[in-house]
């Protein structure tokens, strides 16, 4: 994944890269997100910086899959529970959802961050025979 960041009312720019690996074990799932930040500009110091988000989940149904999430950057360190999944409505619609709270493991992480997601998806199907 690569990602560009640019601020609209200072010198500040941000270009990251991040490497995604996942790993599954049975019904668990092991997520590994790594980023490489690089931040430039006359209103910041240019440096480089890291960050990681891992994940691993159970899949106990399609509906529900408990996880737990770890977060670490240069400003922040949090841990927490999550629960998400899907579900199947008519025809191809789907909900997906996910909701949890990360808890500051430091001083300069907020105490909770509450997370909500939801995402409705509906899939088509083209057929361009001709008959």
């Amino acid at each position: 994944m690569f990602e560009y960041e640019n601020e609209r009312h200072e010198d500040i720019s941000e270009f990251s890269s991040a490497l995604i690996i996942e790993k599954e074990w049975n019904k668990w799932v092991g997520t590994a997100n790594l980023y490489l930040i690089y931040e430039w500009g006359s209103d910041i110091d240019n440096d480089f910086e890291t960050a990681m988000s891992l994940q691993t989940r159970y899949r106990y149904s399609r509906n529900l899959e408990p996880a737990i999430e770890y977060y670490s950057s240069e400003d922040s360190d949090g841990i927490g529970p999550i629960l998400m999944g899907n579900v199947k409505l008519d025809g191809r619609k789907k909900i997906y959802w996910e909701t949890g709270v990360i808890l500051g493991l430091d001083n300069e992480t907020p105490d909770q961050t509450f997370k909500f997601s939801f995402e409705f998806k509906l899939f088509y199907c083209f057929n361009n025979s001709t008959a």
